[in-house]
């Protein structure tokens, strides 16, 4: 019988490496639940104590204190911009208008029109069809980055927050 010794121990490095301790100042995202209704509190971390924490949230006065057990608790990681992604969407939509595109224009030309040249305008169909995709996914993905760019997501994570007797943790996924 095989011991479960290395997944634990996999376990704890992986929630080392990922966990942080609340501190004051740091910026927290917690979630309030009662019954089915939840809602966010996003905020920067006052103080805490045994049984709550003080968040300071933007536009209210002085600090909100929240009980531990009717919250999850996140960190902020910091900022993801959404770069990739848009590029590749962009150059996705690009490559189909473009070959599509090339592909129209291609129609047109002499060598589909005439009935003899049917081999002709297969290959140059087929031609100006590949190259209109790849100058529209350069051109897409180009545009697509750039949008992404202006995409800014704040990434959160998982949070250890000290108690009296012991830890809390709380996963986002």
């Amino acid at each position: 019988m095989r011991t479960p010794f290395p997944l634990a121990i996999v376990m704890l490095f992986v929630l080392h490496r990922q966990a942080a301790v609340q501190e004051a100042g740091e910026r927290v995202r917690l979630t309030l639940v009662s019954g089915r209704v939840s809602s966010q509190v996003v905020g920067t971390l006052a103080r805490q104590d045994q049984d709550s924490l003080w968040v300071r949230v933007p536009g209210h006065m002085g600090s909100v204190a929240v009980a531990r057990g009717t919250m999850r608790l996140e960190t902020s990681r910091g900022w993801d911009r959404a770069t990739v992604r848009g590029a590749g969407i962009g150059a996705g939509l690009g490559a189909i208008t473009g070959f599509v595109w090339g592909g129209v224009a291609a129609s047109e030309s002499r060598s589909c029109g005439t009935p003899d040249l049917f081999e002709v305008c297969y290959v140059e169909w087929y031609g100006k069809a590949f190259r209109g995709g790849l100058i529209g996914a350069a051109v897409g993905g180009a545009l697509g980055a750039a949008l992404g760019y202006t995409v800014k997501t704040e990434r959160w994570g998982l949070s250890v927050a000290p108690r009296g007797h012991g830890l809390q943790l709380s996963l986002a996924f």
